[in-house]
Parts: structure tokens; C-alpha cells; sequence
């Protein structure tokens, strides 16, 4: 299984190198985060930006963070909508142990992978409009998993949560209730 895990990030890497280069950005600009999805729920608590920024003072830590942004306004999935953002933001950087690196997103599984251009699209645009209020930088943008990760590439994606891209399919009974088929970071 080590080799076969070892051959699909190769292969993972190589095609969003091949991807980059025809979209015009450098290919070490993208990062793949590896997605196994084994903990149930309930085993992650959710944290707000007030308790997260204490627990990392109380050690000592600045802690980047993302904004989870519902691009596609969907009842069934977390973050907050895009109008927002500037609000949570704001909250994150008046915290000196939090260290706002940008955006992510994951609009439900496409049937074809332009499917999601619109949603990374309007992400890229929601953390331009940020950058520019706010006067920060927010270098991140997450977005874009097995299915649809060469079209979040092209869109300027710089994490890119890859589950059955590395790893294959899960097997039965691994994805958890109320997840689409395919799932977040799959």
C-alpha cells in the first residue's frame, strides 16, 4: 500500500506541476494536503476564534488559520458566507496568536470537475476584496479535492486537499452521514 500511496502523489504532483505551468504559476506555489477523513465527527470539536486564540496563547503558539468560506450558500455545509468574511477576519487579526493565512472552500462534489470553477472563482475574488479592505495578505487559498483539483489550480488554489487522488477509494461504511458522495477532501 506504501507504494501505491508513494506512486499517486507523484502522480498527484506531476499533474498539478503540468496544470500550473498552463495556468502560468509556479507549481511550488501549490501545496497538497493529504486528506484521510478516519475520525468520526464527534471527535473534532469545532472551535471559535476567541478559544482558539486563548489555547494558543495559554502555549505559547501563533496558529494559522483559514476562513472557511459556503461559496455556494449550501444549508448542509460549514463556514460562513462570503459578505461575511471581512467580519470574522477582522476578529481573527485583532488576535496576536492567530495568523490569518486565507481562504478555503468545498462546494459539493462536481459531476464533471468544471463543475466547481465558479465556486473556486468566486472564492479567489471574495479573498482579492479582503486583501484590498483589510490591507493584509492572505497568501491561501484551500480548495479543490480528488475530483475537481486541476480546475482549482487554473483558479489559484495553493492547498489542495487530496483524499482518493493519494490514497483510492475508501472503503464501505468510511464516509460519514449526511456526506455526498465523493465527500469534502476526498
Amino acid at each position: 500500500m506504501r507504494d501505491d500511496v508513494a506512486a499517486s502523489i507523484a502522480a498527484a504532483r506531476r499533474a498539478v506541476a503540468e496544470v500550473a505551468s498552463r495556468a502560468g504559476r509556479d507549481p511550488s506555489s501549490i501545496h497538497i494536503v493529504a486528506v484521510t477523513k478516519t475520525f468520526p465527527p464527534a471527535a473534532v470539536a469545532a472551535a471559535l476564534a476567541g478559544a482558539l486564540a486563548r489555547e494558543a496563547a495559554r502555549v505559547g503558539r501563533r496558529v494559522p488559520v483559514l476562513i472557511q468560506v459556503n461559496v455556494a450558500a449550501e444549508a448542509a455545509k460549514r463556514g460562513v458566507l462570503p459578505e461575511a468574511v471581512e467580519d470574522l477576519a477582522r476578529r481573527i487579526l485583532a488576535e496576536a496568536s492567530l495568523a490569518l493565512d486565507g481562504l478555503m472552500t468545498m462546494p459539493s462534489a462536481p459531476a464533471v470537475p468544471g463543475d466547481s470553477r465558479p465556486f473556486f472563482r468566486r472564492l479567489r475574488e471574495v479573498r482579492d476584496r479582503a486583501q484590498d479592505r483589510l490591507g493584509v495578505e492572505l497568501p491561501h487559498l484551500s480548495m479543490g479535492m480528488s475530483s475537481d483539483f486541476t480546475v482549482a489550480v487554473e483558479e489559484g488554489a495553493t492547498l489542495l486537499r487530496l483524499g482518493r487522488a493519494l490514497f483510492g477509494a475508501r472503503g464501505l461504511g468510511a464516509s460519514r452521514p449526511g456526506s455526498s458522495t465523493g465527500g469534502e477532501g476526498s
